[in-house]
């Protein structure tokens, strides 16, 4: 129960660190796209994706469609030490498959299989990684990603898609459920519009999904595919990501002006490449210490939080009390207090990061 006395202490601190500016922590920029295929390595297309990559310099990439084995082992060889961490999902064959690719440690991965209505698993699961993107910190701070549903209009491909919507809604729901502060992107070619009942059904409340809006920056077009006129691919955000998406838009090499194309990329690559567009978003991951909600400051919400999770010293803190071992010796204890008390900022006031060393 919160004290009256450490209310007031609190409040007293407030004012020691009223004068720093916003601190954000690691900034994760995400890439997902339907690359068709990887391409044989010296072809134009395979030349091509890599010149994006390289000009992108993303931290975690989700591609849909990575086959071409050699096209793959080029790709993966030529960016070893940028992205030494990947997850490629079924089939094992030279079929369609997702892949997720990170220069971050992926902690936990996994694969959802959808029952086809035509008996058996969709050959094409929804992968999905666990990414600790601040080793320092307990736990993976961000679970991605890469989906890829059946395409085409008949009444097969139409359960198909709903299935894996349904398969891949509940799945994120049954992983919040666990982790309330668990923060997921999820994105690919989910070969259907706005409004329809796939994307529905990941907007339910339950997921706490959002779907990100993504433009190209450079003309308003939201279109993902080349050159055709439809809006296929898509990227959404569960709600502990609110307000921590930044800069996202739609890649496109043709639209930008003359002598703007990040190199190495050329003007034509993104139409080389593949028939879709990438879709790129930062995300904001926060690193401040004591910070128990995510929210960039350390506030009497964080000292309840806090509250609730302090024990006796060498009792270990388990499921969502691990975060407030500010000390990361596996007990939440006075010493722990002493950590908030210094890093206490005030509601709305930015905290320091340098506050817990």
């Amino acid at each position: 129960m919160k004290s009256r006395l450490v209310r007031t202490l609190l409040a007293g601190l407030a004012c020691l660190c009223a004068f720093l500016a916003p601190v954000r922590g690691e900034s994760v920029l995400v890439l997902d796209w339907n690359i068709l295929t990887y391409n044989n390595p010296g072809s134009p297309e395979y030349e091509a994706l890599v010149r994006i990559v390289q000009a992108l310099n993303p931290k975690v990439i989700l591609f849909q469609e990575a086959n071409n084995a050699s096209g793959r082992a080029a790709f993966m060889a030529t960016f070893s030490t940028q992205y030494p961490y990947s997850f490629l999902g079924a089939p094992y064959s030279e079929n369609p498959r997702n892949q997720i690719l990170s220069a971050y440690p992926i902690t936990l991965n996994g694969q959802i299989f959808t029952a086809d209505p035509w008996g058996g698993s969709f050959e094409r699961p929804t992968i999905w990684a666990d990414l600790d993107v601040l080793p320092a910190r307990p736990g993976p701070e961000l679970r991605v990603y890469s989906a890829h549903y059946k395409s085409g209009t008949d009444s097969r491909d139409n359960t198909l898609r709903l299935n894996q919507a349904t398969d891949d809604a509940n799945h994120i729901t049954a992983f919040l459920t666990a982790n309330p502060e668990g923060r997921v992107y999820y994105a690919g070619d989910l070969n259907c519009e706005v409004g329809s009942a796939p994307i529905t059904t990941l907007l339910q409340a339950q997921t706490t999904l959002t779907r990100q809006v993504m433009l190209d920056p450079n003309n308003g077009s939201p279109m993902t595919r080349w050159p055709s006129g439809r809006t296929i691919d898509h990227a959404f955000y569960s709600a502990t990501l609110a307000g921590k998406l930044l800069n996202p838009f739609i890649f496109h090499t043709n639209t930008f002006p003359p002598g703007t194309v990040p190199p190495p990329a050329l003007a034509n690559d993104s139409h080389t490449a593949s028939d879709h567009l990438a879709l790129l978003v930062t995300i904001d991951i926060y690193s401040l210490p004591a910070d128990l909600n995510q929210d960039g400051d350390v506030d009497d919400l964080d000292y309840e939080s806090f509250a609730s999770c302090m024990t006796a010293p060498g009792v270990t803190a388990t499921g969502g009390c691990v975060k407030a071992d500010l000390d990361y010796d596996t007990d939440v204890d006075q010493a722990d207090f002493g950590l908030l008390q210094r890093c206490f900022s005030g509601r709305n006031i930015p905290a320091d990061p340098a506050c817990a060393q």
